[in-house]
């Protein structure tokens, strides 16, 4: 009798066990994820994923989520505080590879994650959705995005035009080449970057700018709307600017935020079909 019994306690703990192990294995989503870039914390929530930390930029994702720091500087000490299974970090901001170099010498995972186009995005979004399992949430958030491009694309018939694309700031003002998200989407409306093959417009040179004449001015505001603004008007001010092209013919546009100087992420078709819209 008592053999019976001390089988059958035996039978049950190993059933429990079995159990433990296969609810281990199963729940392997990281948990106390940080993101340190509002792009990168959206990429993680539309995976499926929550985030307990996020640099400031992205302090609109959530109220619970803890702000570590800024996207130039995130905090490695509030970081680790979090005790975090996985940090995010943008691969071509510099300070933030810094970061992760005291992030892993204090045994913290990390992932450095570089989006310069709608591919790296796809990229990114099914790993992410894989390590959350939620395939589904790679459907809606990037193939179904996907073919919503494709689909503007195949209606882009524009004459080939030129452009000039600036992002502007109380800091630092950039010529943008093709490397840029935003000069992707421009590209695809079959127009040419006058920057892209031009060393003399690494930096904003107003006398190369009027050599090559741009059909169109786009600008992205970064920072600080009213400061980024003022920055643009002190360019506006420069000798010549106001005999080019796209002056004369009010081809300059100020491109939103939202689509233009973050990643679009989920929304990366609406950048699409705005820019599209603007030039039909």
């Amino acid at each position: 009798m008592k053999k019976r019994i001390y089988t059958a306690v035996l039978i049950c703990a190993l059933m429990l066990t079995g159990c433990t192990k296969k609810s281990t294995k199963q729940n392997t989503s990281p948990h106390n994820v940080v993101a340190c870039s509002r792009s990168l914390g959206e990429m993680w929530m539309l995976s499926g994923g929550k985030l307990a930390g996020i640099t400031d930029d992205g302090k609109d994702l959530g109220q619970k989520i803890k702000v570590v720091g800024t996207l130039m500087r995130p905090s490695v000490e509030e970081i680790i505080a979090l005790k975090p299974s996985l940090v995010l970090l943008t691969g071509d901001i510099p300070t933030q590879q810094k970061v992760k170099k005291s992030l892993s010498d204090a045994h913290v995972k990390v992932k450095s994650v570089n989006v310069d186009n709608f591919q790296d995005y796809d990229k990114y979004m099914k790993e992410f959705t894989k390590m959350n399992k939620r395939s589904d949430l790679y459907e809606k958030n990037v193939v179904d995005v996907s073919k919503r491009i494709e689909a503007i694309k195949k209606k882009v018939n524009f004459k080939k035009q030129t452009y000039l694309m600036l992002r502007v700031s109380s800091m630092k003002n950039k010529v943008l080449k093709n490397d840029y998200f935003a000069c992707e989407i421009a590209n695809d409306m079959n127009m040419v970057n006058i920057a892209q093959d031009d060393s003399a417009l690494d930096d904003i040179n107003v006398e190369e700018i009027m050599k090559k004449d741009p059909d169109y001015i786009f600008v992205v505001y970064q920072g600080e709307e009213k400061q980024a603004q003022e920055a643009y008007n002190k360019i506006a001010a420069m000798p010549g600017w106001d005999q080019l092209s796209a002056l004369k013919n009010k081809h300059v546009k100020v491109l939103p935020k939202n689509y233009f100087q973050f990643k679009p992420n989920a929304k990366w078709d609406k950048a699409y079909q705005y820019l599209y819209d603007y030039l039909a």
